[in-house]
């Protein structure tokens, strides 16, 4: 599981800015929808897979 945090704040047009923080360390600023979503996309490709609790692993 990724620990991330998101302070976020309304930039121009509505649209977010702010950063994420990762149980690692790792910071990054966004700037709108699409950035944040991509910096997720990289957090959690990043994670190694988890063991179920059947034993196998998680999708």
């Amino acid at each position: 599981m990724a620990r991330i945090v998101i302070n976020l704040e309304r930039g121009a047009e509505d649209q977010p800015v702010g950063h994420i923080t990762t149980a690692t360390g790792h910071d990054a600023s966004f700037t709108g929808w699409l950035h944040l979503i991509r910096l997720l996309e990289d957090v959690f490709r990043d994670e190694p897979r988890q063991a179920s609790t059947t034993g196998d692993l998680a999708p």
